[in-house]
């Protein structure tokens, strides 16, 4: 590993003609157009733009491609390096310098005059114009993007606005000043003194670079971009593959995105693209591990079952939405309890497709489906040591499919746990959600369908006690959980605009109005909210006991939910930690 300290305009132009490239998995580009007006203030400033990291000529795994906005004969030169820190300061520096990217940047010369004209600047004064240029930055608005345009030059004249594409090249610059002052010879000052000395980019300081050997190896690649690079990210299993599947001439990035916009589902299973991945690599026989993805996909594993692993795991999203309320046709909507069932799941249900079962048969091997996924959630399964338990399931559930009686050891030591303390974003609390959501619930006031599915009006989750009004009752302290599971339900927005805060047992009065008592404590009920916990929130005075009473009857009606259509037994008494988010070791 070396270092050395380079022009960044220098760099800039290597970018530009294809010396330099990105690695394939490298991120695309995401600055917005106020980090790019940042970038151009630093480099008129001087400023530091921070290290960048390369590697030294072209790795095969790493399939080079070029800069956005390069020129059209990069594609077609040998990289000196492959840049794995500073994509996106050396794109933006394409788009400042050669005006090649969807945006164009420019000095609005007339409000930048008119700040020296508040300002009262002196340009015969060069003192009193350095300290302006050192106190000017980005917040007086005196860079502008704009839409890209053929010709960039032409809008100095018409519109006062001078291309940062025409500051890289000194010639050029001084040309077009020469010719935007026949227009406005009242401006050479302006122009000359400010302008011309102190906005030309046609030289830039230095910033240091730091190469490593072309001969690394792609783990120790990505353990360094981890420990130098800005964002501090490490490149994760699936851009990993990316690398290793470019040069076979599968671009595993587009495939994906082509996935998502064809299916219904898919697109809300899978949002890195490793679900397809591990789907693929469990089809294939290896092991779903994603850290081990690099090391276990290549592209005759990939092509051979991308189609099947995909067709897959649209059914699976297919049943879950359907049969369990997940919802994977609404976008931004998260009830599935962990990801990690997709790819095992995937292909338990394709098992059960390929055998044409047909009547009743079909229903039992769909309902072992559902209990494993309940009961998954329910003992929190895939928290840890997940690849090793997704093939055991798999493999396990083939053998149930063949044998009522050999049912998963795990799945017959699952019980239902206390509910009072889960989180609406455990597992558990997703599991619930999803099982709201599969009853078509209905608005206490309106009795329009709720929910996450095609057809539902626009629906909110709600806090049946409000996190606002606990604090007001009797007995509540401070401390006590209030955003627990059993307290939330589904409300169409304009209804929970209104109930926000305040008393349910106003929430059920203002229900009364346009709907009759029995109607009113259905809709309740469709949320598992009976009778006996109904007639609790109607109670116009409440304490933290009527809380605690509510949430009890309330966790009894999930359980018995739980255990008449899924089949597993009530635990009274064993209350689980609340757990919110699955991890692989």
């Amino acid at each position: 590993m070396t270092s050395s300290a380079r022009s960044f305009r220098d760099l800039v132009t290597d970018a530009h003609d294809g010396k330099l490239k990105l690695p394939a998995f490298q991120r695309g580009w995401r600055w917005r157009t106020d980090k790019v007006i940042k970038l151009f203030d630093s480099l008129r400033q001087g400023y530091p733009i921070g290290a960048l990291l390369f590697l030294k000529g072209e790795n095969e795994l790493l399939a080079p491609r070029t800069f956005e906005g390069a020129c059209v004969q990069a594609p077609d030169k040998d990289a000196d390096f492959l840049v794995l820190d500073g994509q996106q300061r050396l794109t933006a520096g394409i788009h400042l310098l050669y005006a090649t990217g969807p945006r164009q940047y420019y000095i609005h010369l007339d409000r930048l005059l008119e700040i020296c004209n508040t300002k009262k600047i002196n340009f015969e004064n060069k003192d009193e114009v350095i300290k302006f240029v050192h106190d000017l930055d980005e917040t007086d608005s005196y860079l502008i993007a704009r839409q890209r345009t053929n010709d960039p030059r032409s809008l100095l004249v018409k519109r006062h606005l001078l291309c940062t594409s025409i500051l890289a090249d000194s010639t050029e610059l001084n040309l077009a000043i020469l010719d935007y002052l026949q227009a406005y010879p009242e401006r050479t000052n302006f122009a000359y003194r400010l302008i011309v000395p102190f906005f030309s980019l046609a030289k830039t300081d230095t910033v240091p670079v730091i190469e490593i050997e072309s001969a690394t190896q792609i783990e120790s690649i990505s353990r360094i971009f981890t420990t130098l690079n800005t964002t501090g990210q490490m490149l994760t299993p699936f851009e990993l593959v990316v690398s290793i599947l470019y040069p076979k001439d599968i671009d595993l990035s587009q495939e994906i995105k082509d996935f998502r916009e064809q299916g219904k589902y898919y697109e809300n299973m899978d949002s890195t693209g490793e679900i397809l991945l591990q789907t693929i690599a469990m089809l294939g026989g290896k092991e779903p591990k994603k850290a081990n993805l690099p090391k276990t996909m290549n592209a005759e594993l990939y092509t051979t079952h991308k189609e099947p692993a995909y067709n897959a795991l649209e059914a699976l999203g297919r049943f879950l939405t359907d049969n369990l309320g997940a919802a994977l046709d609404s976008k931004g909507v998260d009830m599935v309890p962990y990801d990690a069932i997709y790819a095992p799941m995937a292909l338990a249900l394709k098992e059960i497709n390929s055998r044409n079962l047909k009547g009743l048969e079909k229903t039992n091997a769909e309902k072992k489906l559902a209990r494993w996924y309940v009961g998954s959630a329910l003992s929190q399964r895939y928290q840890e040591g997940v690849h090793n338990k997704q093939v055991r399931d798999y493999e396990d559930f083939k053998l149930w499919l063949d044998d009522d009686s050999s049912s998963p050891p795990w799945i017959t030591e699952v019980t239902i746990p206390r509910l009072l303390r889960h989180s609406p974003n455990g597992a558990i609390g997703k599991l619930i959600r999803g099982l709201i959501n599969s009853r078509s619930p209905k608005d206490p006031v309106s009795s329009n369908g709720i929910g996450f599915r095609p057809g539902a009006f626009q629906t909110e989750k709600h806090h049946i006690f409000p996190k606002k009004y606990l604090p007001t009752i009797s007995g509540w302290n401070k401390g006590d959980q209030g955003d627990v599971i059993l307290n939330l339900m589904f409300l169409e927005s304009e209804t929970n605009r209104r109930w926000i805060n305040g008393n349910p047992s106003d929430h059920i009065r203002e229900a009364g109005k346009s709907q009759n008592d029995v109607i009113i404590s259905e809709n309740y009920r469709l949320q598992f909210i009976e009778r006996s916990a109904f007639d609790v929130l109607k109670r116009p005075t409440k304490s933290k006991t009527d809380f605690d009473e509510f949430i009890i009857l309330r966790e009894k009606s999930i359980q018995d939910h739980i255990a008449a259509s899924f089949s597993f037994t009530i635990n009274g008494t064993e209350e689980t930690i609340d757990i919110n988010e699955e991890q692989e070791d």
